[in-house]
């Protein structure tokens, strides 16, 4: 109930703000327009017709949001445009079939418009009005109704006009999406594409990015070995050493337990967008828009195969999807990458899924071939093509792999076989002991038995250090990592000798800042041992004691020292700030900051 109550005031805006013009057209322009009966015919359609749009759009957001766990904003309509990619057009046919009554319930909603808008009551009222309506009249309506819709589409009178982010004033932040609705996020979020930047001295950006700059590793000689970073699509944390509900992952679970596991590591977003460019660049997702298809995108940028090619490394990234998916070969070329390895160089589409790309079992075998092929030393990172949605399983595994109700987990048990049979062939191969191997995922799949009942869960993913006969087997349980961390950290396991910037740390100084911080619902998330902090760009609005309230139900954001507050507050808008600062001028390579 109190969802309910918190949301009319998102629902009033988002209606107000979608219809506002044929309000407008309404209140104007209709009194004298008596005869002009064909004009009316054509509004009427347009307001039907445009209401049904978002109408589809906010029931489409049932197939959406369990993906992402975010309402649709206008980055999704580039799944439309083609920005990221064209999967969505062959995959549309799927998703009808499996959202069958989202169709039927838009047909629904045009009976009832079209019943609840007939035009006979336009008819009725012209013939009403033709001969008593004033001017002064309409204005004055107009002019009440402007007012009452100001007010409606800012969601009352408070300095700024609501966004989605005023819901985390309503209630609990993990229920925000329930508070708005999909018409709102969508029409807030347009144009919001610039970041900006805090002029008033405040912080010291030139001091700040200096931090950024990761000094030489000296400890020995540097280390040749191979690198690998094995990228699994949706791998949850939760998925994994769960063999008494599901036993999906037997393979993956038993590999955690032979290297370095960072149990306690975070995605940096929910999009494999926004996961690849941390895992290779450490750069953050912190704005909206997605880096790569931001108006940032052409910048220069710090990357793992950047900075190995300096060794004299082979760089190459393979992925089965189609080629242009999330425009990932247009970044892997701006991130140094000289290989590029998709459905298109694999060549033969008897292994095409139908949907995606090429099956994961085939396609890692290919890589072993490649790999085989390639000079040595090399960075590679191989991107899994599932689970994903709609979680398919090539037909001679169904019987085997087919056993629980959710496919997810089926899938997920087939991906589990598909690593299995990579490490068996890798492991016969000459480059293998000379490998270091990083296994993480892009980002956390669907939650597939119950709510997030701790915050951090929406991102919790395994990252996991990997090197036959050199790493000893250990599972950190305490050391928060960032996807955004992998970058530096391999190279600090390599003892890299130059120094490079980097949003990430290298997660074996213990002297460094254990934290990490994540952009969820509108609201920055910041983590770090000891809170929980919620913060919406200006201000905390949740914070939770990490240790004596592990489920996040008491909000201490009224209560709490304020000096820890300020700090953490201080913190975040420096971090923020900073990130901003380092887009809009172009200073993410350690070559353009001033030493």
């Amino acid at each position: 109930m109190n969802i309910i109550i918190s949301g009319w005031r998102f629902d009033l805006s988002a209606l107000m703000l979608a219809n506002i013009v044929f309000y407008g057209i309404f209140f104007l322009v209709f009194p004298w327009t008596a005869s002009l009966t064909g004009i009316w015919r054509v509004w009427r359609g347009l307001f039907i017709g445009w209401n049904l749009l978002f109408i589809l759009l906010n029931l489409a957001d049932f197939a959406y949001f369990p993906l992402v766990q975010k309402r649709m904003q206008m980055d999704a309509m580039q799944f439309l445009t083609g920005e990221k990619g064209s999967d969505f057009y062959r995959l549309l046919p799927e998703f009808i079939l499996q959202f069958w009554y989202i169709p039927f319930l838009v047909i629904l909603a045009y009976i009832f418009l079209n019943r609840l808008i007939p035009f006979s009551i336009f008819k009725a009222e012209i013939l009403r009005n033709k001969n008593t309506k004033s001017i002064f009249q309409s204005l004055f309506s107009l002019s009440i109704f402007g007012a009452l819709s100001i007010i409606a589409i800012r969601g009352g009178f408070q300095l700024k006009p609501i966004d989605s982010v005023n819901a985390g004033q309503m209630t609990d932040s993990r229920k925000i999406p329930a508070v708005v609705n999909t018409t709102f996020t969508l029409l807030r979020s347009r144009g919001k594409n610039n970041l900006t930047e805090d002029l008033s001295g405040k912080w010291n950006y030139e001091a700040e990015l200096q931090k950024k700059i990761i000094q030489p590793f000296k400890r020995d000689s540097f280390k040749s070995w191979n690198v690998v970073i094995l990228i699994v699509e949706s791998l949850s944390h939760k998925y994994l050493h769960n063999d008494q509900k599901w036993n999906a992952t037997p393979f993956l679970d038993s590999l955690l337990n032979e290297g370095l596991y960072m149990e306690n590591s975070y995605a940096n977003a929910k999009e494999s967008i926004q996961g690849i460019p941390a895992i290779l660049s450490s750069i953050p997702s912190l704005q909206k828009d997605p880096y790569i298809n931001s108006i940032y995108s052409t910048n220069q940028i710090s990357s793992l195969p950047n900075e190995l090619k300096n060794k004299s490394y082979t760089t190459g990234f393979f992925h089965g999807g189609q080629n242009g998916t999330m425009r990932l070969d247009l970044f892997a070329k701006m991130a140094g990458i000289e290989k590029y390895f998709g459905k298109n160089e694999y060549n033969n589409d008897s292994d095409f899924d139908g949907k995606w790309g090429i099956w994961d079992h085939k396609f890692l075998s290919r890589v072993v071939d490649e790999l085989n092929l390639s000079p040595e030393p090399f960075v590679y990172s191989i991107f899994t093509m599932n689970p994903h949605h709609p979680f398919q399983i090539p037909e001679e595994f169904a019987k085997e792999m087919q056993v629980q109700k959710e496919p997810l987990i089926n899938c997920l048990r087939y991906t589990d076989y598909a690593l299995r049979t990579f490490f068996e062939r890798a492991k016969k191969q000459k480059w293998y002991d000379n490998t270091l191997f990083v296994i993480t995922a892009d980002h956390t799949g669907k939650n597939v038995d119950e709510v997030y009942r701790v915050m951090t869960d929406i991102f919790k993913i395994p990252i996991l250090f990997f090197k036959p006969k050199d790493i000893s087997p250990l599972k950190d349980s305490t050391t928060i990592v960032n996807q955004i961390d992998i970058f530096p950290s391999v190279l600090a396991l390599l003892n890299y000798d130059r120094a490079f910037f980097s949003y990430g740390r290298n997660v074996f100084d213990t002297t460094g800042k254990n934290y990490c911080i994540n952009l969820s619902y509108g609201l920055y998330q910041y983590v770090d041992s000891d809170y929980i902090v919620l913060h919406d760009g200006q201000k905390i609005v949740e914070i939770y004691d990490q240790k004596k309230d592990i489920y996040n139900t008491t909000n201490l954001v009224n209560t709490l020292d304020p000096l820890i507050i300020k700090k953490y507050n201080d913190l975040i808008l420096l971090e923020t700030n900073c990130f901003s600062h380092s887009l809009i001028h172009n200073m993410m390579v350690s070559s353009k900051i001033h030493k």
